[in-house]
């Protein structure tokens, strides 16, 4: 158990169960290196203390400096050794209440060691079960199960400029800082994002109070964790606006989807060239630069009639598919509405001879409204196009639907 401390302007305790995670770190001084390399990098001063119980390894930790002889962090040490650096303490560290510490410094004890030789009973007895079940959970007589720590649902981080910025280009900068600890958040919750907003204060009122706030929103056809997406993305929405004097810059997400492995780079990455951008960051671009809900594809719908089968969505939006076992042939292209072809001798004509190939595939729907009755071919054109043509049962006439690419 280890606990870190935060300076002491602003004290905060966090408790980390690390026995379970020792050998996976290679080591107790390997685990310990890499926390402290962490919480550097976040700009906290700290002191760390190990323990067998959580409430000694918060109490080592906060009172580190009073210990004549710590005891090291090669190895986890054992209870013995934890007992033996709680025996050092004075007994104003103990993490209590006032009163108890009033009524043991009038018996004459002044060191924790003198108050763990006491019978437990005795103390039970003259200071209460909470104060005999506190040093139970603190020498570990007493079991001693802690609330876990829920990580935040949301990811809000500010920054603060001494003065002001009214150029786009100088925001560059504070914007990488943020996209960093917004990423780093994403990589730690295994988590991928497909919105994010940037909130400019620009301006004070004269009584203090925050004045204009423009937002940027960031939408992207796939969620994901790239610093480089984030960051192109941004530049270019903020290329678009008229800053006069920023003075604070925030980020914001909420709208996270659990992280999947994905190899489809794995075989550019292997002959050593850069991957080529994909269709997505294509039209994140396209949709950065032309505004939100400009961009639209097509997605299925449950419906039988070809013209009624799909609808229009923002690509940012997950497209709907109909899962088939076979699923029938189908043309690349249809027609705004059908068109009527011509019946010559037998023959269908359509700016040319037509020859069907396959069919028929007859399609029913709408009967409680006006009852449809189509039967569908594959046909060919004497240049060598494909369409897809059918013939309406109810009146016998034939129209071409589709082009096949």
């Amino acid at each position: 158990m280890t606990c870190l401390e935060k300076d002491q302007k602003e004290s905060q305790t966090l408790l980390i169960e690390i026995e379970g995670i020792i050998k996976l770190f290679k080591g107790l001084r390997n685990l310990l290196n890499t926390i402290s390399k962490d919480l550097i990098g976040l700009n906290y001063s700290f002191t760390m203390g190990l323990a067998h119980t959580p409430k000694a390894a918060s109490l080592l930790a906060a009172n580190s400096r009073l210990l004549s002889q710590p005891p090291p962090f090669k190895q986890a040490p054992s209870q013995q050794d934890c007992l033996l650096a709680l025996r050092q303490l004075p007994l104003d560290s103990l993490q209590t209440e006032a009163q108890y510490l009033d009524k043991l410094s009038n018996m004459g004890l002044s060191q924790l060691g003198q108050l763990l030789d006491l019978p437990r009973a005795a103390l039970g007895k003259r200071f209460g079960k909470d104060f005999q079940h506190y040093l139970q959970r603190l020498t570990g007589e007493r079991n001693d199960p802690q609330q876990p720590v829920q990580p935040a649902t949301r990811f809000t981080s500010q920054l603060f400029f001494l003065e002001p910025i009214n150029n786009s280009q100088m925001l560059v900068f504070p914007m990488q800082r943020l996209l960093d600890e917004f990423c780093r958040f994403l990589e730690l919750r295994q988590l991928r994002c497909n919105q994010f907003n940037w909130y400019l204060y620009e301006g004070r009122s004269q009584a203090g109070q925050n004045g204009k706030r423009s937002r940027l929103t960031i939408q992207l056809s796939q969620a994901q964790a790239d610093k480089a997406a984030f960051l192109s993305l941004s530049r270019i929405r903020l290329d678009k606006l008229c800053l006069q004097e920023v003075h604070t810059l925030e980020l914001r997400a909420s709208r996270f989807v659990q992280a999947h492995a994905s190899n489809r780079r794995l075989f550019d990455e292997l002959d050593g060239t850069p991957p080529a951008e994909g269709l997505d960051a294509l039209l994140d671009k396209l949709q950065a630069r032309l505004g939100p809900h400009t961009l639209h594809g097509l997605s299925c719908k449950a419906e039988h009639l070809p013209e009624y089968a799909s609808k229009t969505r923002p690509v940012n939006e997950q497209a709907t598919t109909l899962q088939q076992d076979h699923p029938p042939v189908r043309p690349t292209w249809l027609l705004h509405q059908p068109v009527r072809a011509q019946q010559r001798t037998g023959q269908l004509f359509w700016r040319g001879p037509l020859e069907l190939l396959q069919g028929p595939e007859r399609i029913e729907n709408t009967w409680w409204e006006q009852t449809q009755q189509r039967d569908y071919y594959i046909a060919r054109h004497q240049n060598g196009g494909l369409y897809w043509v059918y013939q309406d049962l109810r009146n016998k006439s034939w129209y071409v639907q589709g082009v096949f690419a």
